[in-house]
């Protein structure tokens, strides 16, 4: 909406004469009675709102946002995460992995599996998904000790938590991401 000048000029020349509640005259620039009560419950109910639209609370069960500020044995704690948050993290891992490089990443996810006949290796990862469930990002991890898969992994979709030391390495000209000395339950 566009005001041309006269228009301007009248609703200033409103806001700066004295206003008038019931019979009792209230100044300019002071706010009448029960004005700041109304705007303090529409700022917290918009608020409420706010987060309860944003999923911030994540799904029922899950632990909130809130509690990404307790103590943990990982740097990044990602199993204290709504589905959104774990998503957004995981995907600034891989956009910038400098930032993560030598902490200690916990996170919760289904397990998923990629063999290389090029190289006859396979590749293990824990895959997460945003909250609408329409987009996944993986992190893949290497498990400490010694190891053989089938025997020593889950089966492909199963749920599991890994905690590992962040790391990144290169395969040809491309920067791969993973949690080198994992550990996974």
């Amino acid at each position: 909406m566009s005001l041309d000048f006269e228009s301007y000029e009248v609703i200033s020349e409103m806001y700066k004469k004295e206003a008038t509640v019931g019979k009792e005259k209230v100044p300019p620039g002071k706010p009448r009675k029960g004005y700041r009560r109304a705007a303090a419950l529409l700022a917290g109910t918009i608020l409420l709102v706010s987060v309860l639209l944003t999923g911030c609370f994540g799904k029922s069960g899950e632990q909130s946002d809130m509690q990404l500020f307790e103590k943990s044995t990982a740097d990044v704690d990602l199993t204290k995460m709504s589905g959104t948050m774990v998503y957004s993290e995981v995907f600034n891992m891989m956009s910038a992995p400098e930032q993560y490089k030598g902490k200690t990443v916990k996170m919760n996810g289904t397990f998923n599996v990629y063999y290389t006949e090029a190289t006859n290796t396979y590749f293990f990862a824990c895959i997460v998904q945003d909250a609408t469930a329409c987009c996944a990002q993986g992190l893949e991890f290497v498990l400490k000790g010694e190891h053989v898969y089938p025997d020593d992994y889950p089966e492909l979709g199963e749920e599991i938590t890994v905690t590992g030391v962040f790391d990144t390495y290169m395969e040809g000209e491309y920067e791969y991401c993973t949690l080198r000395d994992a550990e996974m339950t």
